[in-house]
């Protein structure tokens, strides 16, 4: 066989997703953030998180709560103050590189910018959450805003996860 990874054990070929491989290459990145644990977010309070894209990325991003929440997703978003830069991480941890995107929670908007997505999500039977499914590849030098609402009626745990790769 020519090209590719064999297995030493079976001889058959090892073949992996486009973005499995895309974490191979280090061109995967992810950054999260969840509330402190003794800071739930109150019933209808609201997390914003601020993506900067600098020269292009495919973005997908993933809010869990313990019940009801509102995500909404806006493109063009401005801000007088950027906010708390969260940290990113590279997923190939042997030889990461740089990225062009930051993330930051709660930044001071100034306009939300052009909606593209709202969507409401219950978790309050239980279970895991689904695992983000949208990927959007996202204009350069554009700034994008994630927003998070509680609807649980109470205060409660929320967390997002925001995962990306660049070309």
């Amino acid at each position: 066989m020519n090209g590719g990874k064999i297995d030493n054990v079976s001889g058959a070929k090892v073949a992996i997703d486009i973005l499995h491989n895309r974490v191979h290459e280090s061109k995967t990145w992810l950054c999260s953030y969840k509330t402190p644990d003794a800071s739930p977010l109150p019933d209808n309070g609201t997390l914003e998180f601020l993506v900067i894209n600098g020269r292009g990325a495919d973005l997908s991003f993933q809010p869990d709560g313990n019940g009801d929440i509102e995500v909404v997703f806006f493109e063009n978003t401005v801000v007088s103050n950027n906010g708390t830069q969260l940290a990113v991480v590279n997923l190939n941890r042997e030889r990461s590189l740089d990225t062009d995107v930051t993330v930051f929670r709660d930044p001071a908007i100034t306009s939300d910018g052009d909606q593209l997505l709202i969507q409401f999500s219950s978790w309050s039977t239980g279970g895991p959450a689904p695992r983000g499914a949208i990927i959007w590849i996202l204009r350069p030098n554009t700034n994008y805003l994630i927003r998070v609402i509680n609807r649980a009626g109470s205060a409660q745990p929320i967390s997002l996860v925001a995962e990306w790769h660049e070309e």
